[in-house]
């Protein structure tokens, strides 16, 4: 699936149409994005163009700089996440090697954030936050959502229904978060 037209057009014209606005002066690749072309022609050149300004690391693309910097040389503080846990650190691997000693349950690790899961499956659905890629598409209006999940709960504000009752007031929410929320009214 694509996000816009645009995505789709590039798609055919480069990988099933073999025509593309720019291409490999080593190889056979092509695409349209000049940037995707920069990242390639580094694999074949080994020129590491983004720099570390605070140490020697260098990197061919920009987001694994982008990763160095956050793992090595983030001042911010970095908090557990796991249950409550109040743990903080003053840097991500610090935080990784706290999270496997402490936690071992949380096996599961994302290597660009502070989060760590139980399974598998939760730590590669939530590294599509990361990603940014946007494969659910709404049938009633343009936006695009990063899991299912969040796509049926954007549906709902499209057809209406509310399947979460209070059984105290007996007013409805169309999602469980918001009756949640509501139910602390009864409990004061």
């Amino acid at each position: 699936m694509f996000t816009t037209r645009k995505n789709l057009n590039s798609h055919i014209r480069t990988v099933h149409e073999k025509q593309a606005r720019h291409s490999c002066p080593y190889c056979k690749y092509c695409t349209d994005h000049r940037s995707n072309l920069a990242r390639h022609v580094a694999a074949h050149t080994g020129e590491m163009q983004y720099k570390c300004t605070q140490c020697d690391y260098a990197a061919v693309e920009k987001k694994t700089l982008t990763l160095h910097v956050y793992r090595h040389h983030t001042n911010k503080t970095v908090k557990c996440t796991y249950k409550k846990c109040c743990v903080k650190f003053s840097t991500v691997p610090e935080l990784h090697q706290h999270i496997r000693e402490d936690h071992p349950q949380q096996k599961y690790v994302c290597n660009v954030c502070p989060m760590s899961f139980g399974e598998q499956s939760w730590l590669n659905t939530h590294k599509l936050i990361h990603s940014n890629t946007r494969n659910f598409h709404c049938i009633y209006c343009d936006k695009c959502f990063i899991t299912s999940r969040n796509l049926s709960r954007h549906l709902l504000t499209h057809t209406g229904a509310r399947e979460h009752k209070c059984t105290v007031c007996g007013k409805e929410f169309s999602q469980r978060y918001h009756l949640t929320t509501h139910m602390r009214i009864h409990t004061v």
